[in-house]
C-alpha cells in the first residue's frame, strides 16, 4: 500500500406594488429596521441573474417584510412571500413559493413550502429538515443591498461602488490581488486600479488594468480590459489584452485547488503556458437558464520551465510539459445550462456546458484543428441523501490538437485512484458517481452543524489517441467521510483501481480533498 495524501481545495428601477404582509407572520425582534412593506424596488447595480429572479417572484404578487422574520410552525399562509434585508426562520406552510433578498433562509422542521424557494444574497440552510415542492435556487453573483424607505424597500447592488467618491478604485489589499501559487511562477500577485463609475449605471462601462507580479521569474505579466453590460437584453461584452500564465485543466482543477497542493505538499498537477495577446467576447442570458457566449482570440503560446518554489513539504514536481508554440487564431463557442438550486453548494438540478473551438482555416495563425467538450452533471436528493453525477466527453473533431488543447487525466479531479494527468489523448470519455449518505449521529460529536456525510466514490474513463488507440476504460472505487453544508467536501477518502492496464496506479491511495469534486 502507498498512501499519498493530496490537498486540493477549494472559491433602470423597476417598482411594484405589493398587497401587505399576512396575518399569520410573527416576526422574531423585530427592532426598529424590520415590520411590513408595500413595495419593493429595483435599484440599478443587481446581477441580472438576482435582477430576473426578484422580477419573477414579484410577479406573484408576495407579501413583504423587511428585517428578520419567522413564522412560526402554526401559522399558514395563503399565497407568496418575500424577506428582504433580514433572515427568515420558516417553520409554517404556504401552498406557494418563498424568496429572501439579502438575508438568509432557515427552513424548520416541519416546514412545507409548496412553491420555490429562491434566496438572492444570502444562504440557505435546514434543506433535509422541511419539504419544497419546488425548485430551490441561490444567487450569489454580485453584491446586494437592502435599504429601508418610507412604506418600501430598496435592492441594490451593494454600496461600495455606488458611493465611490473618486471614480478609480484599487482592488483586493491597496491594489494587490493574489491569483495562484504554481512551480513555474512561484506566487503570482495582480496589482492595479479599476475605473468605478461615480453613480451605478446598469450600463455603465467598465475598465481595469493589472500588472502580474511573479516571484519565480522576472518577467512581469499583464491585463487590461474593458466590459460593458447591457441588463435589459441581458447580454455582456468583454474586450482584453494579456499576457497571462495559463493551464488546460482550469475546467477540472481550480487555481485554489492546485495552489494550496503546491505550497503545502509540493505537488503542483496541471501544465502551464504563456499565452499573451488579445480576445473579444460577448455573452448572452436566454429567459431560463440558458446562457451562451461566444469569443475570438489570437494568442501566441510559449512553453514555460518549472522553477523551484518555497514549499511547505519537499517538492515532488513534474517537468512542466512543453505546448505547441506559435500564432493560435481560433474561434470559441459554449452554451451553458445552470439549473442547479445552488451553484456553490448545490443539492439538487442539472448543469451542462457544451463548448467547442475552431483554430486556422480563414483565421490563419500556425495551428489549424477543431474540437469540442460536453461536460453534464445531475445533483439528486434520494431522501435523506445524495447521488452527484458527472459525465464528460471531448476531443479532435478535425486536424491535429496542440499539446495545450490535449486531455490529462488520472488524480482527485477526474481518475483519483490513478497517477496525476498521466492519462492522456487527443479524445476522452470518462464519468464520476459521489453517493453521500448522511450520517446523522456525527452531529452527537459537536463536529457538524447538521450531519456528516459517509462517501461513496465511482470513476470510469481513459484519454486515447483518436488515430491508431482504443480506450481501455479504466476504473476505480472508493469510499470516505465528508462533512456537510460548507464543509460537505471536506474529507479522507480511500480509493482502489480495478484496471491498472498500461496505467501507473497504486494498491491503494488516499487522499484529502478540500473543495468540491465537481
Amino acid at each position: 500500500m502507498r498512501p499519498r495524501v493530496l490537498l486540493c481545495f477549494v472559491g433602470m428601477a423597476c417598482l411594484a406594488e405589493l398587497p401587505p404582509t399576512y396575518a399569520g407572520a410573527q416576526q422574531a425582534d423585530p427592532g426598529p429596521a424590520a415590520g411590513a412593506a408595500d413595495s419593493i424596488a429595483l435599484l440599478p447595480g443587481l446581477s441580472i441573474k438576482a435582477r430576473r429572479e426578484i422580477a419573477r417572484h414579484l410577479e406573484l404578487r408576495p407579501a413583504i417584510l423587511a428585517g428578520d422574520t419567522e413564522i412560526p410552525r402554526d401559522s399558514v399562509l395563503p399565497g407568496a412571500l418575500l424577506v428582504a434585508g433580514g433572515t427568515l426562520r420558516f417553520a409554517g406552510r404556504t401552498p406557494a413559493s418563498v424568496m429572501v433578498v439579502g438575508g438568509d433562509f432557515f427552513l424548520r422542521p416541519g416546514a412545507q413550502v409548496g412553491g420555490d424557494v429562491v434566496v438572492v444574497g444570502g444562504g440557505y440552510y435546514g434543506s433535509g429538515l422541511g419539504r419544497v415542492e419546488g425548485e430551490t435556487r441561490i444567487v450569489r453573483e454580485g453584491e446586494v443591498e437592502v435599504v429601508r424607505a418610507p412604506g418600501r424597500v430598496e435592492v441594490t447592488g451593494g454600496a461600495e461602488t455606488a458611493r465611490a467618491p473618486f471614480p478609480v478604485a484599487l482592488g483586493g489589499v491597496y491594489g494587490f490581488v493574489p491569483e495562484m501559487y504554481n512551480r513555474v511562477d512561484g506566487l503570482a500577485v495582480r496589482w492595479g486600479v479599476r475605473y468605478v463609475p461615480p453613480r451605478k449605471r446598469e450600463d455603465g462601462l467598465g475598465l481595469s488594468a493589472q500588472a502580474i507580479l511573479r516571484s519565480s521569474r522576472g518577467d512581469i505579466g499583464w491585463e487590461a480590459a474593458a466590459t460593458r453590460a447591457f441588463p435589459a437584453r441581458r447580454l455582456a461584452l468583454r474586450a482584453a489584452w494579456y499576457n497571462v500564465t495559463d493551464t488546460g485543466e482550469r475546467w477540472h482543477r481550480s487555481d485554489v485547488e492546485a495552489s494550496l497542493a503546491t505550497l503545502f505538499l509540493g505537488e503542483d498537477n496541471r501544465f502551464y503556458f504563456d499565452r499573451k495577446g488579445v480576445e473579444l467576447r460577448a455573452s448572452h442570458e436566454f429567459g431560463g437558464p440558458l446562457s451562451a457566449d461566444l469569443a475570438v482570440r489570437n494568442d501566441e503560446y510559449r512553453s514555460l520551465l518549472e522553477q523551484d518554489p518555497f514549499t511547505v513539504a519537499a517538492d515532488d514536481f513534474q517537468p512542466n510539459r512543453r505546448v505547441a508554440e506559435g500564432t493560435l487564431r481560433s474561434l470559441l463557442g459554449g452554451l451553458t445550462w445552470e439549473g442547479r438550486d445552488d451553484p456553490d453548494l448545490p443539492t439538487r438540478g442539472w448543469w451542462a456546458r457544451l463548448e467547442g473551438e475552431a483554430a486556422g482555416g480563414l483565421l490563419a495563425g500556425d495551428h489549424s484543428f477543431t474540437a469540442g467538450r460536453l461536460d453534464v452533471r445531475r445533483y439528486q436528493p434520494v431522501g435523506p441523501h445524495r447521488l452527484d453525477a458527472r459525465v464528460v466527453i471531448g476531443g479532435r473533431i478535425g486536424g491535429d490538437l496542440p499539446e495545450q488543447r490535449r486531455f490529462h487525466l488520472g488524480g482527485a479531479a477526474t481518475l483519483p485512484a490513478y497517477e496525476a494527468l498521466q492519462i492522456q489523448g487527443d479524445r476522452t470519455a470518462f464519468a464520476n458517481l459521489r453517493y453521500r449518505i448522511a450520517l446523522p449521529a456525527l452531529r452527537r460529536f459537536g463536529l457538524f452543524k447538521e450531519a456528516g456525510w459517509l462517501v461513496l466514490l465511482a470513476d470510469g474513463g481513459d484519454a486515447w489517441e483518436s488515430r491508431d488507440d482504443d480506450p481501455e476504460w479504466l476504473a476505480s472505487g472508493g469510499v470516505g467521510v465528508a462533512g456537510h453544508g460548507p464543509l460537505s467536501d471536506v474529507g479522507l477518502y480511500v480509493v482502489v483501481p480495478t484496471e491498472r492496464t498500461g496505467q501507473e496506479a497504486s494498491d491503494v491511495s488516499v487522499f484529502l480533498y478540500f473543495g468540491r469534486f465537481f
